[in-house]
């Protein structure tokens, strides 16, 4: 009698490698897509400050409905507002709420300082640097509030 051909296959080890190279390779995307997930939000965050505080800036300057446009800083939201004063619930409040992970920080944002542009100036009420970022640590980004109106980032 013959003896059957041995049949050829994998060991438990080369399974185990496999499985292994596999984990890896996707925890590696898995963090890589967190960390652009994390900088997105925050660069949103940002650019929705940014564009408040321009919006607001260029409706005053530009006497939109002849009134004047200001925006507060919150440690999760910013929130574009009609009028000198700052009334939470206002219907006319524009909020946007930050992605989770980002905050904001800085003078303006812990004393709950609103920032109004003057009328024919542009001149903010308020000046300072908010601070946004991950709560990670990982990524910062500062947006200044000059004192002629013009923001920077």
């Amino acid at each position: 009698m013959q003896r059957p051909p041995l049949s050829r296959g994998f060991t438990f080890i080369e399974i185990l490698v496999v499985i292994a190279v596999i984990a890896i390779l996707t925890a590696v995307t898995l963090l890589a897509f967190r960390n652009v997930y994390r900088d997105s939000a925050r660069r949103t965050a940002i650019m929705e400050i940014a564009d408040a505080l321009r919006d607001s800036r260029n409706n005053t300057l530009g006497a939109v409905n002849d009134t004047v446009y200001g925006v507060r800083v919150g440690t999760s939201s910013v929130t574009r507002f009609t009028g000198n004063t700052y009334t939470l619930g206002a219907a006319t409040n524009e909020v946007y709420q930050y992605e989770a992970g980002v905050t904001a920080t800085g003078t303006l944002v812990t004393s709950g300082t609103s920032v109004v542009f003057a009328r024919l100036t542009g001149i903010p009420s308020a000046t300072g640097t908010i601070l946004v970022r991950d709560n990670d640590l990982v990524g910062s980004t500062s947006v200044i509030i000059q004192s002629t109106g013009l923001i920077e980032y």
